[in-house]
C-alpha cells in the first residue's frame, strides 16, 4: 500500500490516482510459462465513484464522509489470463479522512506466481508500480509496501533464487 494525506483545498470528488502496473507472472513446474505485463496495465482511482458523485461537498462546503472506491481488471495477453488486479483508493479508518491509502491487489489463479518488487537477479521480472498522475494527494513516506515478505522460491539446478508471491499480494 502507499499512503497519502488528503488536500484540504481539493474538492473529494476531483482526488484520483492512475498508476501502471509492470513485471511477469509464471506458471509453475515442468515446461512453465512466463507471461510478461506488457505494455503495462494503467488503471485509475478515484476517491469516489464519478458516475454516481458519492461523497462530493455537500452544499454548505463542508466535505461528507469520504469512502473507498475500487475497480478491477483481468489483463488478457496471448490465450492466457492468470491474474486479476484490483486498485483500492480509500481512507485510512483512523485519520478521519485526512489519511488516503491506495492499495494495488494482483490476484493470481492458482499454480502461478508473480515477483516481488524489490527481486533482482535471472529468472524473473521484478514487479513495477508507477504512480503517473496524483491529484488532490500528497505522498507519505517512500513506494508501495507488500502487506507480506516475499517467499524465497530455489532452483538449484537452474542457480536461482528468486522473490516471489503465490495466490494475491497488496501493494
Amino acid at each position: 500500500t502507499k499512503r497519502f494525506r488528503l488536500d484540504p483545498t481539493t474538492s473529494t470528488d476531483k482526488v484520483r490516482v492512475a498508476l501502471e502496473l509492470e513485471g511477469q507472472y509464471c506458471s509453475e513446474g515442468e515446461g512453465g510459462v512466463c507471461t510478461r505485463i506488457t505494455p503495462p496495465v494503467k488503471m485509475t482511482a478515484n476517491l469516489v465513484d464519478p458516475l454516481t458523485k458519492e461523497n462530493s461537498a455537500a452544499e454548505d462546503g463542508a466535505k461528507k464522509n469520504v469512502a473507498s472506491f475500487r475497480t478491477s481488471q483481468r489483463p488478457t495477453k496471448g490465450k492466457t489470463n492468470p491474474a486479476e488486479l484490483r486498485v483500492q483508493l480509500g481512507p485510512v479508518k483512523s485519520s478521519n479522512g485526512k489519511k488516503i491509502r491506495l492499495a494495488l491487489t494482483l490476484i493470481l489463479d492458482e499454480g502461478w506466481h508473480t515477483f516481488s518488487t524489490t527481486f533482482k537477479g535471472d529468472g524473473g521480472t521484478p514487479t513495477e508500480i508507477s504512480l503517473k498522475a496524483v491529484h488532490g494527494l500528497k505522498p507519505i513516506g517512500d513506494g508501495f509496501v507488500p502487506d507480506r515478505t516475499p517467499e524465497i522460491k530455489e532452483e538449484p539446478e537452474l542457480k536461482l533464487v528468486q522473490e516471489v508471491y503465490h495466490d494475491r499480494v497488496t501493494w
